[in-house]
């Protein structure tokens, strides 16, 4: 999917998409095309969705990565 759908789809800018990629690229990085465009998978678009609500509740870039990485953690530890 290029990035002028899921901009679309998610409702946010390209060029935020851009800065989220920049910012959380260990979360969110698609794949580029020879030619440099981004090729985003549906794991990507599920990604972005949940930033895209994250960052509507006002959580910054490093509490977001916090809640993919600890809170996850912690739901997989709870759930035994």
């Amino acid at each position: 999917m290029s990035v002028d759908e899921v901009s679309r789809k998610v409702r946010v800018p390209k060029h935020t998409l851009r800065c989220w990629e920049k910012e959380l690229g260990d979360m969110i990085s698609p794949q580029k095309t020879r030619g440099g465009q981004r090729r985003y998978r549906p794991e990507d678009l599920s990604i972005v969705k949940q930033v895209r609500n994250f960052r509507l509740q006002g959580l910054s870039f490093s509490e977001i990565r916090d809640k993919f990485f600890n809170d996850s953690d912690e739901n997989d530890l709870t759930d035994l």
